[in-house]
């Protein structure tokens, strides 16, 4: 914890091959308020690593609004690889999981505290072993797939 608190203080770099973005100090936040929410808020953990196409990985978290009421939802973005259209050229294909999606007031700490060490530890251990398939299948076999998209 101290190291993150040193990172946020900006007394050391963030390790090289990740993007911290920290949750947290979100414009216009009151502690133990509201967010004022203008299109929803986005915070998130991004790989930068070049190896097995790890560009990209993301660890998202959002807070929006649906029908006026306040949302919060975590998501897990990476690339699948890549296609060729014969009149736009290559694009990259991408995945999001959902990973947890509640009423703000009735996010449960816990819950959220298990989804991201959860994933984190898969993340870190296919960081370890060089194979990044562990954390796809480990993503695939645990969590909804919501979306694919090309760009």
């Amino acid at each position: 914890m101290e190291d993150l608190e040193a990172v946020q203080r900006d007394e050391r770099a963030p390790l090289d091959g990740a993007e911290l973005r920290p949750v947290g100090r979100l414009p216009g936040h009151v502690p133990g308020g509201r967010v004022p929410l203008a299109g929803g808020v986005q915070r998130g953990l991004t790989d930068r690593t070049p190896d097995q196409g790890r560009i990209g990985d993301a660890l998202k978290v959002q807070h929006y609004d649906t029908d006026g009421k306040p949302r919060l939802r975590i998501t897990f973005e990476y690339c699948e690889g890549e296609h060729y259209y014969k009149y736009s050229g290559w694009k990259r294909i991408w995945s999001i999981h959902t990973l947890y999606d509640a009423a703000a007031e009735r996010t449960d700490a816990e819950q959220v505290h298990k989804v991201f060490s959860d994933v984190v530890k898969a993340w870190y251990e296919s960081h370890l072993r060089r194979n990044r398939d562990l954390l796809i299948r480990h993503l695939k076999k645990n969590y909804e797939r919501v979306e694919t998209y090309n760009q």
